[in-house]
């Protein structure tokens, strides 16, 4: 590797300027060795684009994997598929597999990253059940929060007994999502109890079916 503060020892060639080397030549007539100064590689190289032309096509000149032809020192295909299998079927690492099957681990993880098996499938999601009512109105989802009601900063944090907020209390925001539409609806009350909470709901009961309603007549 070159160092990255001085000049590149080659040129990195591109699908477009590989194509663009070898139509020199055999477009324009021009001599390889013409066309490769043109275009600052070695001669070599214009001789090496021509030819992979001729084979192939201009979708010879594309990237290549840099993986030998000839691999004397790799493992048997019958092996490979071997450890694959075993990890398919117990879906164990590279340790646990190289332990069963007598091989290194190294040789079982570099087997499973080649053939994209190094990670796990991930599980299927389960199914996501829903309901909804056929009707608005049907079924309203009702609760309610109680929220703390003062206006500054009081006497149990400055700690000096002075009340600055006479009317500090309680207040209860209620809140209805009908099933149907999912229209929420909310409304703070004086209290939580069932006299205060229950004529607010057909509040978002009559809006529910207002809104079904223009969504029909449109």
């Amino acid at each position: 590797m070159h160092d990255a503060t001085g000049r590149p020892r080659r040129k990195r060639l591109s699908w477009e300027s590989r194509c663009e080397i070898v139509a020199k030549v055999r477009l324009e007539g021009m001599s390889p060795e013409l066309a490769a100064a043109s275009s600052g590689v070695h001669r070599a190289t214009a001789y090496r684009l021509v030819a992979r032309f001729d084979e192939g096509g201009w979708a010879a000149l594309r990237e290549r994997r840099p993986v030998p032809h000839r691999q004397p020192r790799r493992l048997a295909a019958e092996l490979e598929a071997r450890i694959l299998d075993a990890r398919s079927a117990s879906r164990y690492g590279p340790a646990r597999l190289g332990a069963i099957l007598g091989i290194p681990a190294s040789t079982v993880a570099k087997v499973l990253r080649r053939a994209g098996a190094s990670r796990l499938p991930r599980p299927p999601r389960p199914e996501v059940v829903r309901y909804e009512r056929a009707r608005p109105g049907e079924l309203l989802h009702v609760d309610s929060k109680r929220l703390g009601r003062f206006f500054q900063v009081g006497k149990r944090i400055l700690a000096d007994g002075v009340q600055r907020s006479p009317r500090a209390g309680w207040q209860h925001l209620h809140v209805a999502i009908d099933d149907h539409t999912r229209i929420a609806y909310c409304e703070v009350l004086a209290g939580q109890g069932a006299e205060h909470c229950a004529p607010s709901w057909s509040a978002p009961s009559a809006g529910s079916r207002a809104h079904t309603a223009s969504a029909s007549s449109a």
